[in-house]
């Protein structure tokens, strides 16, 4: 039985992908559920090659799907909710961490009476990078929004399967709202879900909460990263909108570029994941 699972959907990211599962890795996370999305890149070989690759278990979507996300969650959560205690939903630009200690699971210890733990988001910018860095992401984009930014009501929800209700997702989009899993941020739970100061969460929206927290975890989310990942990450879309790859053209309208320019800039500079980042090139560097 684990304690920890990081469950998680991912498309195309070869680039990012082995310094994200080391970091969730020396967090304490002890087992990952990866579903690759339509990935063309070379996502699985990175994985593959990590150190710990043994603790990965890695699946596909076999068929053209383009709106799968809250399916497969839910698959996760049928196939392996009864293999650990704990289990949260990750994306690939979400870095989860506890503030003031180096394992995640001393932070769970806290809130073994409750149904799940649920941790803010911080959204960090693109630092003016054009280029992907050769560097790690926590060390090359380092600048985030101020705490009041209303993307910081959003974040990620670590869950006891066991408390999850069923269902965990209506039959079809007619169903009543009566089922548990919401969106990729909030889930329904027998015993209350609570943020870091056991505020309960409220579900008054299906995506974020009115409450912010972040003195015992958080969520550094790097949504823009550089110009060259935003333009990749608007043609391949997302696995919750009904975009199919469009034909490449280098415009402002399939890109947006006018949204990672003025809504990535971020003035605030926040290094806390920072202080993992030696660790991460070590284990990476065993390969």
């Amino acid at each position: 039985m684990n304690y920890l699972t990081l469950g998680s959907m991912i498309r195309n990211e070869e680039h990012y992908v082995q310094e994200w599962l080391t970091f969730h890795h020396i967090q304490g996370f002890e087992q990952f559920v990866i579903v690759l999305h339509k990935c063309e890149d070379k996502t699985e070989e990175r994985i593959r090659a990590l150190p710990f690759a043994d603790k990965v278990r890695i699946h596909k979507i076999a068929d053209e799907t383009q709106v799968a996300q809250m399916a497969t969650f839910a698959w996760m959560m049928e196939h392996y909710g009864h293999t650990t205690e704990w289990l949260m939903f990750c994306d690939g630009d979400e870095f989860t961490f506890g503030t003031d200690t180096d394992d995640f699971r001393e932070v769970l210890a806290g809130y073994e009476d409750f149904g799940g733990l649920f941790v803010n988001w911080l959204e960090y910018g693109h630092c003016d990078q054009t280029e992907r860095p050769e560097r790690l992401c926590i060390e090359t984009f380092t600048k985030r929004q101020p705490e009041n930014s209303w993307w910081h009501t959003s974040g990620k929800s670590i869950i006891k399967p066991k408390e999850v209700l069923k269902p965990y997702r209506p039959a079809d989009r007619l169903a009543p709202l009566n089922y548990s899993l919401l969106s990729p941020h909030l889930f329904r739970t027998r015993k209350p879900t609570v943020h870091g100061d056991y505020t309960p969460v409220s579900y008054r929206h299906f995506w974020r909460t009115e409450h912010q927290c972040y003195n015992v975890a958080r969520c550094n989310h790097y949504r823009y990263r550089s110009q060259e990942d935003w333009k990749k990450r608007m043609f391949r879309g997302n696995a919750n909108d009904q975009t199919v790859n469009p034909s490449p053209c280098d415009t402002d309208k399939m890109y947006n570029m006018s949204e990672w320019e003025k809504c990535g800039k971020a003035e605030i500079e926040d290094i806390s994941a920072m202080r993992f980042a030696d660790k991460v090139k070590e284990i990476l560097n065993e390969r």
